[in-house]
């Protein structure tokens, strides 16, 4: 019997931040896709590509700031990276050189091939863009949910609006929930003490928001949860009205496997499926983060999706599996996917269970 409770209808209207990695390279056909798979592939040959991987995340985490830098950072032999990930399809590493670096893609692209080998790479110009937004315009749909539950749309006290990730405790058993950090203010993390409201209601106080820096892997925070006003969905999830799912198992990014069917619920482009397309993490450097770590699938959230839940598709009792919480829009040629923090550097980051 599917898990039942009373809820209001999701809102949505929206506002948070979008980060849009621009690659600008030749097209890569569906048929290179269709015949590259782990399946049909040497593991070694796969581990290879995470290892270079690893690899180039230790040149990002030396180099936080290369949009800033990207000058210096190439006159001095190194390489603007802005992000990289294994890319399941193509069975390629691909790395991402900041697209204003004062040298040629082929200058770049011998530096990253003397670090990492004759391996299979695709070495692309793109960009990392954060985009504030503005207030909720969808006023017919920021009716009061109580409980809060994953889903349902935030807002913070500059007005801008993102989506509830998921309620959970914190270390000391209080009860709360999850967000996306970028969308608690107009930084980077390490604000505190910001209020966020749910249907034009105190729901909490952001109490947990590690600051930028090379320790911080995952975009999100903690919101300790008003219990003037507001009542606790331990796990639960959005589903529809009157409905909820609930997260009866949170999955770490080491068991997400490659093309695995994910779904989300985000308070603009509501419930979307799709499959995993990195193996493994891809890692993402902007805003004073030194290489944090995402994974990326075949769905595209839309502004103010930022925090919503990404989990498997219920079961037939209203279950999922909760894989982590929607924080960009990856832009890769003619192709766009959902970047979410996994759940375990959810967890490292905020300590929450």
């Amino acid at each position: 019997m599917k898990n039942e409770k009373t809820t209001i209808p999701l809102l949505t209207g929206l506002a948070a931040i979008i980060i849009s990695v621009i690659l600008f390279s030749s097209t890569i056909s569906q048929e290179i896709y269709a015949l590259a798979t782990p399946s049909s592939t040497d593991q070694n040959g796969v581990q290879q590509l995470i290892d270079s991987k690893e690899k180039i995340s230790g040149i990002m985490a030396n180099n936080p700031d290369v949009t800033t830098n990207a000058a210096t950072i190439s006159e001095n032999g190194g390489i603007p990276i802005v992000g990289t990930f294994v890319d399941g399809r193509t069975l390629q590493l691909v790395v991402t050189v900041y697209d204003q670096a004062p040298l040629s893609l082929d200058v770049y692209e011998k530096r990253v091939r003397a670090i990492v080998g004759d391996i299979p790479l695709r070495v692309e110009f793109g960009n990392i863009t954060w985009v504030n937004g503005g207030t909720n315009s969808c006023s017919s749909q920021t009716t009061n949910c109580n409980p809060v539950i994953g889903g349902l749309e935030i807002v913070n006290s500059q007005g801008g609006s993102s989506t509830l990730g998921l309620p959970l405790y914190n270390s000391l058993g209080t009860e709360g929930f999850i967000m996306a950090s970028h969308a608690v203010s107009s930084t980077c993390g390490g604000v505190t003490g910001t209020t966020i409201t749910q249907g034009g209601s105190n729901a909490g106080t952001v109490s947990i928001n590690p600051a930028a820096g090379s320790s911080k892997k995952s975009d999100s925070a903690f919101v300790r949860i008003n219990n003037g006003t507001q009542q606790f969905g331990y796990r639960e999830i959005y589903a529809s009205s009157n409905h909820y799912w609930y997260a009866s198992s949170l999955v770490g990014s080491s068991s997400q496997s490659y093309g695995t069917t994910v779904a989300m619920q985000g308070k603009t482009s509501h419930y979307l499926t799709g499959s995993i397309v990195s193996i493994g993490t891809i890692s993402i450097s902007d805003c004073g983060n030194s290489a944090m770590q995402m994974m990326i699938a075949s769905m595209t959230p839309a502004g103010g999706d930022s925090g919503s839940p990404v989990f498997t598709p219920a079961d037939a009792n209203g279950n999922v599996a909760y894989y982590g919480m929607t924080e960009i829009i990856y832009t890769s040629g003619n192709s766009h996917y959902n970047g979410y923090s996994p759940w375990d550097l959810i967890k490292s980051d905020l300590n929450v269970h």
